[in-house]
């Protein structure tokens, strides 16, 4: 439970709010006060998705299905305000730890406690899908562990986002540790069995303390969800059955919940407090003594949404969560956009020059937008940063290093009827403003930053339009409308944004395109301010082997580089990647295109690889084969680490498999699996590869993409062992072997936590973290 701050609302429709309980991808909760003086849960919705219709209709409609859901299995909807400028729901506050919190404090439950558990949640279920709804988030952190039995909370409202957000091809909804496998595909579809899967995967986590297909990057648990089979051996020999029938991948033989409910209630099961263990038993009794009446004296039974375990405790004020994940590394930014006019009105007010010097400035709803203070000579910081700023640039997206600058869109996270988006700019020497914040429309952001810069110009996209702002002050140059078409619930048409910048083009469209969608990739021509090029996902299609034609299922990733002068298209069947295509920037011409031959070992479904181009170099991985796969610009393969060909090739296991971006500098290749870093010559002529480092340190868990900054590796890891399971490792460059590690703050949710970004001009590096902040480092390691 954290202490609110100046932002936070002092009213939330007729409720006072006393404290924070919890943030989420969705929005914050906040423990209120009924004007009767009895305590209820407020969930107050993000701004962005309040400014999308088709959300709010959405919304309405289900918080009256809420309402209808018995209050015996759940925490009963009692108010809500779906028509506020940030829409809420208030529920029943339940005095009780979320089971992720019982697990984390007191270890796995025994077996009596889970059957209980798996049949009062399996009750709470039935209740949500009679009401005509399907939970599609449940997970530890969202079952509530009452004196009475357990209670689901949060249902509903993930039903009423999954529905805005599936009209963007690819988009994931739910926690990925506990998605069904339809989920993880982003099926259209939902049914209630999805529910089911989940509640066989909280049984997991119940009685062994860890998710069913264990801990790891998104990406990886996405996969592994969907085509390999989840670790039972420690769930107690009784359970194993049913629990193992709700894990199935096929939706029509998971059980059904009458099936479950006559299954995991034990027959000496009764009401009270002590179907749990004594030590949580005791804490429930804190629970029910505590009054409501001030921000620290209610426990809470919410931790930030992260479900690995061992989770250190919360620290003040976590900021909403990053993105979503999507099918092929996409993510979701769900804010609606603005006309030309309103673009014109949001920002004619706004200073027109920098500050004399720079200073920490507030966005133009109050909101403060930069905290850093004095530059230091040394490291200061609490996780050894050289400056810290409190300027939550992670919900657009990231951010861009420019010129000794850092651009990002800041989302305002206030209560005003017109909330707005600010283009921000840090000094990367002390952290500080660079120009006032300045007002823009809503940022489309479906994949990475959302923006790109030049020297000139700051670019950012919406609705439509590309808007041009002046790199010196923020303040808007041009725009021009017209160059994709909105996506709407009607059109069909996917989430676009800025992909990426190569050779002065703008590449505009959606990452992972269904070639059912409407026209929805487009080259922008920054310096003529026009549009080169529009191609509908059919005319992608080029350059298909003989046994694929334009009527089967295909998806088509698009990949924009930050180096060469070329971007990159994916071809995938059902079952593996089929094609690599190099793409004329300023035509949409196909240059080269080349099938791809190691296809999947494992009859698996399609997952969409990762393309990363240089000035000499393609490579791709996947998640299928697990090696990275090397072609000079041409198309032309040179080699791939490890050769699933060789005579010794040993088929590998899912943390072994390389994922994701690599990162190449001079002639040297460096990519992670989820244990190490490895360092490869980019110009050997082995088919097979050539390392570089002698041996590669092993952690427990990796995530995301190296980042180089001068003689030094810097990538992300997650450590449930440790204190703080979050942690930046710093390598040599030339042997790999590790030199410093720094904690980082713990956010909203377990995966993805920070987003590494290295200065191209000088040895530093800066640090976007879920919980809100940017951490700049630029001292020598």
């Amino acid at each position: 439970m954290d202490a609110l701050k100046p932002d936070d609302p002092s009213r939330i429709g007729p409720f006072t709010p006393l404290a924070r309980i919890g943030a989420g991808g969705m929005g914050r909760v906040y423990l209120a006060r009924s004007r009767g003086g009895r305590p209820v849960a407020v969930k107050v919705i993000r701004a962005e998705y309040a400014e999308d219709e088709r959300f709010r209709t959405r919304f309405r409609r289900e918080v009256e299905a809420a309402r209808t859901v018995n209050g015996l299995y759940t925490a009963p909807v009692l108010d809500a305000g779906p028509d506020d400028a940030e829409p809420w729901l208030a529920t029943a506050y339940i005095p009780g730890p979320s089971l992720q919190r019982v697990v984390q404090d007191h270890g796995p439950l025994p077996e009596h406690s889970a059957r209980v558990l798996g049949a009062g949640i399996a009750e709470a279920l039935g209740a949500i899908h009679s009401a005509g709804l399907i939970h599609r988030d449940l997970k530890p952190s969202n079952v509530i562990c009452g004196p009475d039995g357990p209670r689901v909370i949060d249902f509903g409202i993930s039903h009423a986002v999954g529905g805005t957000s599936l009209t963007a091809t690819g988009i994931v909804v739910g926690s990925p540790r506990y998605a069904s496998p339809e989920q993880c595909r982003a099926d259209a579809q939902g049914s209630p069995a999805s529910d089911v899967f989940a509640l066989g995967g909280v049984l997991v986590y119940a009685t062994t303390g860890i998710p069913p297909f264990g801990e790891g990057p998104d990406h990886v648990q996405l996969y592994l969800v969907v085509h390999e089979q989840p670790d039972l051996a420690a769930v107690p020999v009784p359970l194993r059955p049913v629990v193992s029938a709700c894990l199935e991948k096929d939706p029509a033989n998971r059980p059904s919940i009458d099936e479950l409910l006559d299954t995991l209630l034990p027959p000496d099961a009764g009401p009270g407090a002590d179907w749990l263990p004594e030590g949580v038993h005791r804490e429930l009794r804190d629970y029910a003594a505590a009054a409501p009446t001030g921000a620290t004296e209610v426990p809470t039974h919410e931790r930030p949404e992260h479900d690995p375990v061992r989770t250190p405790p919360p620290t003040p004020a976590p900021a909403p969560t990053r993105r979503r994940f999507l099918t092929g590394a996409a993510a979701l930014a769900a804010m609606a956009a603005s006309s030309g006019g309103a673009w014109y009105a949001a920002t004619r007010h706004t200073r027109k020059t920098p500050p004399t010097s720079p200073t920490a400035g507030t966005s133009p709803t109050g909101e403060n937008l930069a905290t850093a203070t004095a530059p230091s000579p040394h490291p200061t910081g609490k996780y050894g940063e050289d400056w810290q700023v409190g300027t939550d640039l992670g919900r657009a997206g990231g951010a861009v290093v420019r010129n000794g600058r850092l651009f990002g869109v800041y989302t305002a996270q206030s209560s005003s009827p017109n909330p707005q988006q600010s283009l921000v700019a840090l000094d990367t020497t002390t952290g500080a403003t660079v120009f006032h914040p300045a007002n823009i429309p809503g940022v489309d952001a479906p994949a990475g930053a959302g923006i790109a810069v030049d020297d000139r110009y700051i670019y950012t996209y919406g609705a439509g339009t590309v808007y041009a702002w002046h790199i010196t002050d923020g303040q808007p140059a041009w725009s021009k409308s017209g160059v994709l078409q909105p996506s709407t619930e009607a059109n069909d048409m996917p989430f676009s944004g800025i992909l990426g910048m190569v050779a002065g083009t703008l590449i505009i469209g959606a990452p992972v395109i269904d070639p059912k969608n409407p026209p929805c990739l487009a080259g922008f021509s920054v310096a003529d301010q026009s549009r080169l090029w529009v191609r509908k996902p059919t005319d992608l299609l080029g350059g298909l082997p003989a046994d694929m034609s334009k009527n089967d299922s295909i998806s088509i990733g698009v990949y924009v580089p930050h180096l060469g002068d070329q971007f990159y298209l994916t071809l995938s069947d059902q079952t593996s990647l089929r094609v690599l295509k190099g793409v004329d920037p300023k035509t949409a011409k196909d240059l080269w295109h080349t099938g791809f031959t190691h296809r999947t070992e494992n009859d698996a479904g399609t997952a969409n690889p990762t393309v990363t181009g240089t000035e000499d170099h393609v490579y791709l991985t996947d998640m299928h084969s697990g090696s990275i796969h090397a072609y000079d610009t041409g198309g032309t393969w040179k080699w791939t680490h490890p050769d699933p060909d060789a005579p010794n090739h040993v088929t590998l296991a899912p943390e072994q498999r390389y994922t994701g971006p690599v990162l190449q500098a001079d002639n040297t290749v460096y990519a992670t699996n989820a244990r190490a870093v490895i360092a490869l010559d980019a110009t050997t002529k082995s088919p097979s590869g050539t390392t570089i480092w002698p041996t590669s340190h092993q952690f427990n868990g990796l995530i995301g993409a190296p980042v180089l900054s001068g003689d030094k590796i810097w990538v992300e890891i997650n450590t449930p062992s440790n204190a703080t399971n979050l942690a930046i490792a710093v390598l040599n460059r030339s042997d790999g072997t590790p030199t410093t590690q720094y904690a980082m703050p713990p956010g909203p949710t377990g995966s993805s936590a920070d987003m590494l970004l290295s200065d191209p001009d000088t040895p530093s590096v800066y640090i976007l973290t879920a919980s809100g902040e940017v951490l700049g480092y630029h001292h020598r390691q």
